[in-house]
């Protein structure tokens, strides 16, 4: 085991630190419903977008965008559109304070506002709602639950454990070991201090993450400096054409079986596809996750916005001084870990990240490294139960079972969901290799399902509770579908490709379901317009609203709001490549890089900023 005693030390203090803030803030967050769920709506929007950004610097997503840039290089940045990463853009931009304005506690009880809570469809698409939001969380906890656990178990083997406790483990359940006692200490924080414990969680875990991501983009720099990284031609290139056009034959031959079985060798149709599907899923709006809950927990509707907006600034420039660190120095010293990175089906570049942190990092550094990673598992586990927790009670206990239940009962059943919602994710992570596929149906079917209704919703006022229902089922079906397909090994395309073809028949079920029955309550419709104040196709209600208060003024901002996605957009992609040049000594692209930024940051101020409280 290369850990010393001091990385240990920092592991034990971060994760005694966590129980402390769950205790300090329990009664803080007992208070009522709404402290607990949503931090009382009091906590400022730097905090929960440093929080909403700590969630999203996960473990597995990082060591697979460390993967993608030592293959792609420069180019990678543009594969996280696949998220798509921009739609915290368009959230920034206007559609934060949109779903703000609602003063909801979670997505399913947005859609009373929007529909109104008596009519054809209400329940079902009430219902429907809440089941993606349950079983996506319970998804996503139990992949997370065992990636955790094997990540822990390239730096913890478990042969140095099992000298300290009296009962063995088989081999193939030691992850699941590590992921439960990582899960415990992320359940008690987050169960006894809700919104609140996890803000302040996700403080102290970014603290950690940026001075080790920070040290590790150093470190490779002063390593490269003066030298050069080994690459194929356009690795430092972040343009591209119709191909891809990168050559590793003569270097690192399997990276040119990864770029075959990603399917971007095709880069420019790829690019496209990726560009037409992000921003139909930005048009969206968050899915009702740990994202959602943040913006929700904002104090106010432009508060909303500027959350948003903080994610990018925080989140890129740290996680991609790691990522290009952790790049740099595999290159360098290829040979060193390539040993540590072959399978029986060749190198898995997934594992460039552990071999990384193994061989390069000094003692205190590694320990430093291994508790921020750590702590972005428990973060996003915690924002995901916080989320699970919202939907259970807001939108089934106290809709259907108890209506009228005092805030002592409110807390203990958050209490109890959230003990129900961990066991059944663990389970389910102990159980993973055997279902495996299915949890893939559901995350390919909820969210194949979930673009055209969602984006509708906002956009359409036509659009009703029936549509809603029958685009999230007309979207599912054929996505869950393509997944057993794919699992039977009867297609092999990229699953990007298949996108469009979902997506159109998920739009045709929201247009058929809504025209099938009648428009929503005209005075539900003109509650929502004068809130929410959307711009779309909202001529009628416009008129409506109008002509009971002709002082009302409509939002005509879909233009500079265009624009200002655009301008962020760029922006984003700036803060992303800049300490990837930085990192590498390319002064010049660092340059203009940095000076394009802040062009945006000084247009961005007059035309975003400045107009905040405008719509």
């Amino acid at each position: 085991m290369k850990l010393k005693a001091i990385d240990l030390a920092l592991i034990v203090a971060y994760l005694c630190t966590m129980v402390v803030i769950g205790w300090v803030l329990r009664k803080k967050a007992s208070r009522n419903k709404e402290n607990y769920l949503l931090g009382g709506k009091s906590l400022p929007w730097y905090m929960l977008g440093l929080s909403d950004a700590s969630d999203m610097f996960d473990i597995s997503g990082t060591m697979w965008m460390v993967s993608l840039c030592f293959v792609y290089g420069m180019k990678s940045i543009w594969i996280p559109w696949l998220w798509p990463v921009f739609n915290q853009v368009f959230l920034m931009m206007y559609l934060s304070r949109w779903l703000r304005r609602s003063n909801a506690t979670t997505g399913a009880e947005w859609l009373a506002g929007r529909f109104g809570k008596q009519g054809k469809g209400v329940k079902s698409s009430h219902n429907i709602v809440v089941a993606f939001a349950l079983l996506s969380c319970l998804g996503f906890m139990a992949y997370g639950f065992v990636g955790l656990g094997k990540f822990v178990e390239i730096f913890i083997p478990w042969s140095e454990v099992q000298k300290f406790v009296p009962f063995s483990i088989k081999a193939q359940y030691v992850p699941h070991f590590y992921g439960i006692i990582f899960t415990l200490f992320a359940m008690f924080y987050s169960i006894l201090g809700g919104m609140h414990s996890i803000v302040w969680g996700d403080v102290v875990k970014y603290i950690i993450m940026s001075v080790a991501c920070l040290s590790i983009g150093i470190i490779a720099m002063l390593k490269l400096h003066g030298g050069a990284v080994n690459v194929p031609a356009g690795w430092t290139d972040p343009f591209f054409g119709w191909k891809l056009n990168l050559d590793w034959s003569q270097l690192v031959s399997d990276a040119n079986r990864k770029i075959s079985e990603d399917g971007f060798s095709l880069f420019g149709i790829f690019f496209m596809m990726m560009l037409f599907k992000g921003i139909f899923a930005s048009l969206a709006g968050p899915a009702p996750n740990y994202d959602m809950q943040k913006i929700l927990s904002t104090r106010s509707p432009q508060e909303a916005s500027k959350m948003s907006g903080f994610v990018s600034i925080i989140l890129l420039p740290i996680r991609y001084s790691m990522i290009i660190g952790l790049t740099v120095l595999a290159l360098l010293y290829f040979n060193q870990i390539n040993g540590d990175l072959q399978t029986t089906n060749g190198t898995d570049f997934e594992r460039i990240l552990p071999a990384a942190i193994n061989n390069f990092l000094p003692a205190g550094l590694m320990g430093l490294v291994l508790t921020g990673l750590l702590g972005a598992f428990m973060g996003t586990f915690s924002g995901t139960l916080n989320a699970a927790q919202a939907y259970l009670v807001n939108d089934i206990y106290l809709k259907y079972v108890n209506p009228a239940a005092s805030t002592r009962r409110i807390i203990s059943m958050n209490y109890l969901a959230g003990l129900v919602v961990v066991t059944i994710g663990v389970v389910l992570g102990l159980f993973v290799k055997d279902v495996n596929t299915v949890l893939q149906w559901i995350v390919s079917g909820l969210y194949g399902g979930y673009v055209a209704s969602n984006m509708l919703k906002w956009h359409w006022w036509r659009f009703n509770a029936s549509g809603f229902f029958w685009g999230m089922l007309a979207g599912i079906v054929p996505a869950i579908a393509l997944a057993v397909l794919q699992s039977y090994g009867l297609l092999h395309s990229l699953d990007l490709y298949y996108w469009p073809w979902i997506f159109l028949l998920s739009l045709g079920g929201s247009i058929a379901g809504t025209y099938a029955t009648p428009p929503t309550d005209t005075e539900t419709l003109k509650s929502f317009y004068r809130n929410v104040r959307p711009w779309g196709f909202w001529k009628p209600v416009d008129r409506w609203v109008k002509a009971e208060d002709p002082s009302f003024v409509s939002n005509k901002n879909f233009k500079i709001n265009a624009f200002n996605i655009v301008l962020g957009m760029i922006g984003q992609l700036c803060l992303t490549i800049l300490p990837m040049y930085l990192v590498l000594w390319l002064k010049i692209p660092l340059l203009l890089t940095a000076l394009l930024l802040a062009t945006i940051i000084f247009i961005l101020k007059k035309t975003w900023w400045n107009r905040l409280g405008e719509y």
